[in-house]
């Protein structure tokens, strides 16, 4: 959960681990049962990542909700455009808002059809709305 708050990657999180893992005398050379591999990062930040939006589904709601933080980001996103019978693959950029309450607490994340603050706030309202009434 660390990793996704500072931004650092599956990768670099394998090699945070394995040393703090060496470092501590936890896994010795040639020992397998401590190792720690990409896939492993990946799965258990899906699990987390699961977890706390599964239980925010039962906390959140709209007196509880004092304040939203946006990340900003800019993600590249695959998709498949239609041209007569045939699908062609484009990147493109896609401007990424998580939803955090209190900075500590993940709430979701949304995507907007449109860069504008109306198309924004729509996908923020839809989101939160499908988030309580579920």
């Amino acid at each position: 959960m660390e990793c996704d708050r500072y931004g650092v990657s599956d990768r670099t999180a394998t090699s945070f681990a394995s040393a703090v893992l060496q470092g501590t005398g936890i896994a010795h050379e040639g020992e397998a049962s401590h190792v720690v591999y990409r896939n492993k990062i990946r799965r258990q930040r899906k699990r987390l990542l699961n977890a706390v939006a599964k239980s925010t589904k039962l906390t959140v709601s709209w007196s509880l909700l004092t304040g939203l933080y946006f990340d900003g980001r800019k993600d590249n996103t695959k998709v498949l455009i239609r041209k007569d019978t045939r699908y062609y693959p484009k990147t493109m950029k896609e401007e990424h808002k998580t939803l955090v309450n209190n900075l500590p607490v993940y709430i979701g994340y949304v995507t907007a059809a449109t860069g504008g603050a109306k198309a924004i706030k729509e996908a923020i309202l839809n989101f939160l709305e499908q988030i309580i009434c579920d």
